[in-house]
């Protein structure tokens, strides 16, 4: 099964985590926040890192999807066309607000999203991805944030979205 919609913030805390206790006064948030949900999850290859001259090699995801970016990031570089259509990587943990809306929490927050090839794929803008790229990242549950419906469309960006692969289990 593909993702048909984004997780309500609902099904986001009950899959991944409440941070809410976790926010310090200064509003940023505990480091025992980011030990209890992360993991280090190696990419196949380097990439860019946009605006950044080093190449990133790895990134922290929420630890309960990194079997699953693995999985996807693997079958995305089986490809040699379509890993060479990323261009760069945008991240996935940073614990933000969304852009534009204070006070709404970024999936970015609970890292089980992730932006990549930016530069040619700004926000709002139309969306260069290969085709591919599409479908693979749709079978691994993942939702293109150039697809959003009732808000700024995002293609750099991709949500997780298929709770039920969380536990090995298949659409």
């Amino acid at each position: 099964m593909i993702p048909a919609r984004i997780l309500t913030l609902d099904e986001v805390v009950a899959h991944f985590g409440d941070p809410t206790p976790y926010i310090l006064p200064t509003g940023e948030i505990s480091p025992a926040w980011e030990r209890e949900i992360l993991d280090k999850v190696e990419l196949p290859a380097p990439l860019k890192l946009l605006g950044h001259s080093t190449p990133v090699t790895r990134f922290r995801c929420h630890r309960r999807l990194a079997a699953i970016y693995r999985k996807l990031l693997q079958a995305v570089y089986a490809e040699p066309e379509v890993w060479a259509s990323i261009g760069d990587w945008g991240g996935c943990y940073n614990f933000r607000t969304v852009r534009g809306a204070p006070g709404k929490p970024s999936r970015h927050s609970w890292a089980i999203c992730h932006d990549w090839d930016v530069a040619d794929n700004p926000m709002g803008g139309g969306g260069k991805v290969h085709p591919r790229l599409l479908e693979i990242s749709a079978a691994h549950g993942f939702f293109y944030g150039g697809a959003f419906k009732g808000k700024r469309r995002d293609p750099m960006h991709w949500e997780f979205a298929a709770p039920w692969l969380l536990d090995g289990g298949r659409p």
